[in-house]
């Protein structure tokens, strides 16, 4: 359960409010997304919108990257320990970090379970 919501806000906009919910994507210098209890969100995007701001709730299932995930994450790292990672052959840009990935680091389940709860950083790798 959950919601996400885009808004037209920077990160450090979004991080000065201090929200109850978590920053699930930053896909350039004013487009955050924020996720987390619905309730939360929707109130979230309604204070950005009376600011002037455009927002657009997300039609997602599950509030991704967000505090929400935290009870599948056990289960996603057991699932994952049975998959088998190889190196990619290009340059992979984390969406954690946004930086080159080591071939090290992307191919552990800890990786990818860090992925799912963490800031996509898309705006940084790119």
């Amino acid at each position: 359960g959950g919601a996400m919501v885009a808004i037209e806000a920077s990160e450090a906009e979004v991080l000065a409010d201090s929200p109850r919910l978590d920053i699930a994507a930053i896909n350039g210098p004013h487009s955050v997304v924020v996720s987390g209890d619905e309730p939360e969100a929707v109130a979230y995007a309604e204070q950005w919108r009376a600011r002037g701001r455009r927002v657009k709730r997300l039609s997602v299932g599950h509030a991704f990257h967000s505090a929400r995930m935290e009870p599948m994450l056990a289960d996603f790292k057991h699932t994952l320990a049975g998959a088998t990672f190889t190196e990619p052959t290009l340059t992979l840009i984390s969406n954690v970090t946004g930086r080159p990935a080591p071939p090290t680091e992307i191919c552990t389940p800890d990786y990818w379970v860090t992925h799912v709860r963490s800031t996509v950083r898309f705006a940084d790798g790119i």
